[in-house]
């Protein structure tokens, strides 16, 4: 992490403890723990031009379901733009991914299970505002 991004971030959080990459997380981005004395981040950092587009789309509709309240999402602290990068910063939330609870589930039931779930959760963001 460069400089100039660690003291954006620090102006944001304080000062930064520990960061720590996230290996199964990420295909369209690097993802980072970001662990200060009063609460742990997450920081989504995304190099390619296509990329970064996705990320701040990602940004823009985390701050507004932030603002509405109504689905539990993580918390969105800021969206940093650099000239060949572009960071996304929002709270730290324990869990598992669904890739990882997919390659975790015992069968194809519970996979068809945990997909169905998720798509039950995804149609909550377009009744509550989004999209």
């Amino acid at each position: 992490m460069d400089t100039e991004l660690k003291q954006r971030l620090e102006e944001i959080t304080s000062e930064i403890k520990e960061i720590i990459k996230l290996l199964e997380q990420g295909c369209t981005s690097q993802v980072h723990k970001i662990v200060t004395d009063e609460a742990c981040y997450l920081l989504k950092s995304s190099f390619d031009e296509r990329y970064r587009d996705w990320l701040n789309t990602e940004a823009q509709v985390l701050k507004k379901l932030n603002q509405l309240n109504r689905v539990p999402v993580p918390k969105f602290y800021s969206f940093i733009q650099a000239k060949d990068s572009s960071h996304l910063l929002m709270s730290f939330e324990e869990g598992i991914t669904l890739t990882s609870a997919l390659s975790k589930a015992r069968d194809n039931s519970e996979r068809k299970n945990l997909i169905r779930s998720f798509g039950r959760f995804s149609a909550t963001v377009p009744r509550n505002g989004i999209g």
